[in-house]
């Protein structure tokens, strides 16, 4: 009667608890969904003091004895959130506590509510915030705000998926810090960090939000070139994050996106290792291998370059600077040309006083659009062979244009016409592009801009349609066929006119506009509401009729009609829609009893299950989806129950979650959900079970 202990089933050893001189008295243990809860009192003469303690592991660990301010007889201890309810059966403690509610029912149980101020806050020590780390064996370190045992809620959350949430179990702290390692892998994206502590009574404060990112992609290269004069060589390339570090062959390379380094090359294999390590660890390795002879004759092109354009079957030029460190290549040696390895029948000749190569070779006839590898050869008097690599451009189409034959093309200026034009390869030649329009002079000029053919004449054009031609050509010679349409010169905008009024205000969530729009050629009614354009159609007449659907609160509407040269005329109007519903709320009532309840104990009626628990019941202002949930005081859902359409009923609680375990004394939030024609609405509450 002097100390208090507990042993498990599994393990007979007792542990002690309290132990003390003076009496122990109303010893009492209580489950809480995993947490046990043991109370006692200590008295001696006119003296009591009333003690509890956790386990947060199912009995193998307890915290510290903990005191109440509590000096009755004490039946039970019901937790809730960072506060304790107190029973005892003394009718005369309702005239010395005024915070005292006897039960419902008159059993005689009365209840104190004991709160307990939140812990601090914890503060994260790692990661560090906008850190960069892998997703794997990620660890948060964290400052406690106790030495007792807690549980760490952590709550993970990224923009593209859903929260996650962990708990971690700590039986010790040194109030220094408490580590916890994510036993998954997280995945690429930003995160939000936040904890918060549990004691098994108080919660404490939750963390400020950190930030960080994971990163388990390896860096890559982009590009990687190697550029070699005699024995120097030059790697250029292009990373594909920032910061990153690269090191090759051991040498740190600096990087702002991309870099370029030289090195002296060794006859033979040169390998060069690249190591590229991102801010979060990941690294990607790559390797290039160069082979230098320095009795190799060491070609670089010089002509054609990499902007220059060729037709199939054009005659071109090629220049290669051609160096030869032994000096043993004849004048007048030839280099071979291959296109695609096909190799041509045309030749290049060597100059020892120019040391180059020179020479005009013929395109194939079968090139198509495009970009083409050739490669050249030359080999010295000793049969050592150097060779070379380049790129030829093939365009052999002659600019797009964007007007059919005999179809319109629109302008809105007397002194501009822009046609819808483009070419892929060389480009649009202006000057050799050819327009004229018959019965009117069309001196000017033509120019190209953003993928148009742009004439500007030197005298205003009159309003009309005009027969026009148009013969274009790109910058290689390749010319389109000539094509005829109709011009259009229109600068007189269409003219819009609105029927009827329109009230300021409406209750209504529709409204009609009518209209006409005067204009010859095509029209086109752009509808905006807010500056956000709904509707764009062509108008096949001249009068229109549209129900415009309005949004809640001010719509300034505007009318637009748009003729095919781009000519506008609008008209605007505004209107308030006050579509706030009339009806009542959704929930008119929701009600749950008895509370606190005991599953051991039998409701009266047939509404439960097994005539058990406590009942929901709810009257809804139309049908609707309702859905009850029924939590732990540690926030996992225990209890569902879903039901479609339904305006009014009573739904029972037999105080048993999913898994067919009844609920241990302690406090249950509920939250009901009714949802119907898109409105959603809520209420909360909490269930005291107490057995």
């Amino acid at each position: 009667m002097k100390r208090v202990v507990h042993t498990a089933l599994t393990s007979p050893e007792p542990k002690v608890i309290f132990e003390s001189h003076d009496q122990l008295l109303n010893l009492g243990i209580m489950d809480s969904s995993g947490r046990l809860f043991i109370y006692w009192q200590e008295e001696y003469m006119e003296r009591r003091e009333t003690y509890f303690c956790v386990s947060l592991d199912s009995g193998r660990t307890f915290s510290d004895a903990r005191p109440l301010d509590f000096k009755n007889d004490l039946l039970g201890i019901a937790p809730a959130t960072n506060k304790l309810l107190l029973l005892t059966c003394d009718d005369q403690l309702i005239q010395q506590f005024t915070d005292l509610s006897r039960e419902p029912g008159g059993t005689g149980l009365l209840v104190k509510e004991i709160t307990f101020s939140p812990l601090p806050a914890p503060q994260i020590i790692a990661p560090q915030e906008k850190a960069v780390l892998q997703g794997a064996g990620v660890e948060l370190v964290y400052v406690t705000p106790t030495t007792a045992p807690f549980i760490c809620r952590i709550d993970l959350s990224q923009s593209t998926a859903e929260p996650q949430s962990f708990e971690a179990l700590v039986i010790s702290s040194s109030r220094e810090t408490a580590r916890y390692v994510f036993p998954t892998e997280l995945a690429d994206g930003d995160y939000e960090l936040k904890i918060q502590t549990f004691d098994g009574v108080n919660h404490s404060l939750q963390s400020q939000s950190l930030s960080f990112r994971v990163d388990n992609t390896p860096p890559r290269l982009l590009s990687l070139e190697a550029a070699r004069k005699e024995k120097e060589l030059t790697l250029l390339g292009e990373v594909d994050e920032s910061p990153a570090w690269l090191t090759i062959n051991n040498q740190s390379v600096t990087l702002a996106g991309s870099f370029e380094c030289r090195f002296t090359l060794a006859p033979g294999n040169n390998l060069f290792t690249l190591i590229l390590t991102d801010e979060a660890g990941n690294s990607s390795i790559s390797t290039r291998e160069v082979f230098y002879d320095p009795a190799l004759p060491e070609l670089s092109v010089l002509k054609p370059t990499e902007s220059e354009w060729f037709r199939p079957e054009s005659v071109i030029l090629i220049e290669v600077d051609a160096l030869d460190l032994q000096g043993d290549i004849e004048d007048g040696a030839q280099a071979q040309i291959a296109i695609h390895d096909q190799v041509l029948e045309d030749t290049l000749i060597f100059d020892q006083e120019e040391k180059k190569l020179f020479g005009f070779i013929t395109l194939p006839s079968h090139l198509t659009e495009g970009k083409h590898s050739g490669r050249i050869t030359l080999a010295d008097r000793s049969g050592n062979t150097g060779e070379t690599f380049f790129d030829i451009n093939i365009d052999g189409s002659p600019p797009e244009i964007g007007v059919q034959p005999q179809a319109s093309c629109y302008t809105n200026s007397q002194t501009s016409i822009s046609i819808p034009a483009q070419d892929i390869g060389a480009g649009i030649d202006p000057a050799g592009t050819l327009v004229t329009i018959a019965g009117a002079s069309l001196e000017g000029t033509i120019s190209v801009e953003a993928q148009k053919i742009v004439v500007t004449t030197s005298f205003p054009l009159p309003e009309g349609t005009y027969e026009a031609e148009l013969t274009s050509r790109d910058r290689i010679g390749n010319v389109g066929e000539t094509i005829t349409f109709d011009l259009v010169v229109d600068t007189t905008p269409p003219i819009l006119t609105l029927y009827g009024s329109h009230e300021p205000t409406t209750r209504d969530d529709k409204m009609t506009v009518q209209g006409m729009v005067i204009e010859n050629n095509l029209k086109i009614l752009n509808i905006y509401i807010n500056q956000e354009k709904i509707e764009s159609r062509e108008l096949e007449g001249e009068a229109f009729t549209k129900e415009i659907q309005l949004l809640p609160g001010a719509n300034d509407i505007l009318i637009e009609a748009k003729d095919g040269a781009g000519n506008k005329d609008s008209a605007g109007l505004s209107v308030f829609a006050d579509l706030a519903s009339p009806t009542l709320s959704l929930i008119q009532s929701c009600l749950n009893a008895p509370n606190p309840f005991s599953p051991s104990n039998k409701l009266p009626g047939a509404f439960s299950v097994n005539g058990k628990g406590m009942v929901f019941s709810y009257s809804l202002s139309r049908p609707a989806d309702i859905k009850i949930r029924i939590y732990d005081i540690t926030g996992t859902l225990i209890w569902t129950r879903s039901i479609d359409q339904t305006a009014s009923g009573v739904t029972a609680w037999d105080g048993v979650d999913v898994f067919g375990r009844t609920a241990g004394n302690g406090i249950y939030p509920y939250v009901f959900t009714a949802k119907a024609g898109g409105a959603t609405e809520v209420r909360r509450g909490k269930i005291i079970v107490y057995q």
